[in-house]
């Protein structure tokens, strides 16, 4: 869809804007995977998928590297998290994308005192998945996490969390908090902000859809509305509650005025504006009802046999397909009356990757700036975007 592009390349321009003026170095971290016949074989789609990102971050000027982590679901804790260290203190990396999962299965990992517990990680291997244990920040030094790569994403250096997947930036008590989990851009980017150093980092494909309802949704998303009532009025259904996509963008919604229903396999959640959750015990609170109620849809259900019957569709509503699956048949939604149907949303997502990264150089240059001998102060450091001449570069007022 031309929107979707026009907004990607939007994006892409600003990043390239800056790249004239500073490097920019993204680190990529994949796993082999090991199949059942004992011969170890890269995940393609994985690979694919980093191969077209490469392709994009050469083309804005950003260095792309891939680092692969040997021996597939045979791969130790060990080696991953050491790559992952090492990504964290090379001083000239700004980003760091991890490819997950970087284990098929996803067993519980213990760790005690910073350090792997071979005991929990045998019992929970044993036990298979059947004890979930939620991650609990207040168990430190002992923490609890539902997968191996849950613990591997809070590994990584925050501001380096291009993804913000970690649990600075990826929490409940953050999907509530109105005032910092909330898009308040409406440009293509913050970076013509002077308050770029504090913007949040959200998860790229959940904002992309944010980014993309907010162009289709002329009529209903008010801008002369205050931050927080941006989408009132607006009932959102999302076929998905995954932490890299439905559980941000429920928030992300309902924290500027949405009505949300998340739907998964294990029911309904209700997200009131101002993200007050209710799980929808109520027989009539199907699937069916949901989307019956919504002007929004969002899939992301990674299944080829999974549908949405398109007579649940109401005309004038907004489709967004974020799955590789078509969670909806195309040709029976043009038949509906004025629906708008997004069938991908991913060169928005990789160009807000970007623009992630960028955020985090801009927040790492002033932090090393701040600690640098001689800095009198934060107000020191001001960062300001110059657009007199069309290009936006960092212009440090140490001296003014």
């Amino acid at each position: 869809m031309a929107l979707v592009k026009e907004l990607a390349d939007s994006i892409r321009e600003s990043v390239r804007n800056y790249t004239q003026y500073h490097d920019l170095s993204l680190v990529a971290i994949t796993a082999s995977r090991s199949f059942t016949n004992g011969k170890i074989q890269v995940d393609q789609g994985a690979d694919t998928y980093s191969e077209w990102i490469g392709r994009t971050c050469e083309e804005d000027g950003i260095d792309y590297q891939t680092w692969r982590v040997g021996g597939g679901t045979n791969a130790t804790a060990q080696q991953i998290q050491n790559m992952i260290t090492k990504a964290n203190s090379v001083k000239d990396v700004h980003g760091i994308l991890v490819y997950y999962p970087l284990y098929n299965k996803p067993y519980i990992l213990g760790v005690e005192n910073g350090k792997w517990s071979a005991q929990q990680q045998q019992k929970q291997i044993k036990n298979g998945c059947e004890e979930r244990l939620l991650k609990n920040k207040s168990l430190w030094p002992v923490l609890r996490y539902k997968t191996r790569d849950d613990y591997f994403r809070d590994s990584i250096d925050p501001s380096r969390d291009v993804e913000g997947l970690g649990q600075n930036y990826h929490s409940r008590k953050l999907f509530r908090d109105q005032s910092i989990y909330m898009d308040r851009y409406d440009g293509v980017s913050p970076l013509d902000s002077k308050d770029a150093k504090n913007a949040s980092i959200f998860p790229c494909t959940a904002l992309a859809v944010v980014r993309i309802l907010k162009k289709c949704l002329t009529n209903e998303f008010d801008l002369l509305k205050p931050l927080g009532r941006r989408f009132e009025g607006v009932t959102v259904t999302i076929v998905n509650r995954s932490q890299l996509l439905g559980r941000p963008l429920a928030s992300l919604l309902a924290n500027d005025g949405a009505t949300v229903y998340s739907v998964d396999a294990d029911g309904i959640v209700l997200i009131k504006p101002g993200g007050t959750m209710d799980r929808c015990f109520r027989v009539e609170a199907s699937v069916q009802a949901c989307v019956e109620k919504s002007s929004v849809i969002v899939t992301g259900v990674p299944s080829s046999t999974y549908r949405i019957p398109a007579q649940w569709i109401q005309p004038n509503s907004t489709i967004i397909n974020v799955s590789s699956e078509a969670n909806v048949d195309e040709s029976e939604l043009r038949k509906i009356q004025g629906v708008q149907y997004i069938s991908a949303v991913g060169k928005v997502t990789v160009a807000l990757l970007e623009h992630n990264l960028v955020q985090k150089s801009v927040t790492l240059y002033l932090e090393r700036q701040r600690l640098s001998p001689g800095t009198k102060s934060e107000d020191d450091i001001l960062s300001v975007w110059s657009t007199k001449t069309g290009d936006m570069h960092l212009i440090v007022l140490s001296q003014l």
